[in-house]
């Protein structure tokens, strides 16, 4: 991923809210030399000074057969986004020099992959996972919920996986190019159209 300086993120704490956030991840993995792209929720971990990607995948997908343990995997996490018109730009009567961009967020996290068959590990993770997405409801669900033996039959009809986090690249796209005037006037614009949580992070990521 190009990112010109401007744009770019460093802060791991800023990228890791992101992934917790929007945690539907792009995974890309190589297979034979041409890129395999799937799409899995994640779990972020820190453990034992090091950070952790986690998830599951079908038993179906043959990802686990021919992507063999400890290879090198890119998950990509993007947040928000939004098409910027150009006539949002308050400057654009000056010159008529504007044209259209997309302004987003988006990490890049890179590191090794192992695939996990242990039914006790996948359990777990099940449980972290929809513990995770559903503490903000007035009922949660629990794995607990369901029948023990469905999931049983569950767990041993999807492989667990675990990436360790070896580099996070973020770019924060938030219309840092433009002059002060043209930022506000797309701040206004984003809002007026309902997009106040892209106007937000324009107005909290200001040039450098």
């Amino acid at each position: 991923m190009l990112i010109q300086p401007l744009y770019e993120v460093t802060d791991k704490l800023i990228m890791h809210e992101l992934i917790i956030n929007y945690p539907l991840a792009t995974l890309i993995t190589d297979n034979d030399g041409f890129p395999d792209v799937n799409h899995f929720p994640m779990l972020l971990e820190a453990r034992e000074g090091k950070d952790f990607l986690s998830g599951h995948i079908p038993r179906a997908n043959s990802l686990w057969q021919k992507h063999g343990n400890d290879k090198d995997v890119i998950a990509v996490f993007r947040g928000e986004n939004a098409y910027i018109s150009p006539s949002w730009y308050a400057s654009k009567p000056d010159n008529g020099k504007v044209v259209p961009t997309w302004d987003f967020v988006a990490v890049h996290a890179q590191g090794s992959i192992r695939f996990i068959q242990d039914a006790d590990w996948i359990l777990a993770h099940l449980n972290a996972l929809s513990d995770r997405h559903e503490k903000s409801f007035a009922h949660p669900w629990k794995v607990s919920d369901a029948p023990d033996d469905f999931i049983a039959r569950l767990t041993q009809m999807i492989i667990g996986f675990e990436i360790e986090i070896k580099e996070l690249k973020g770019k924060w796209k938030l219309s840092q190019n433009r002059p002060a005037q043209d930022r506000a006037s797309v701040i206004a614009a984003l809002e007026q159209s309902g997009n106040t949580k892209m106007a937000q992070l324009i107005k909290q990521f200001e040039p450098r």
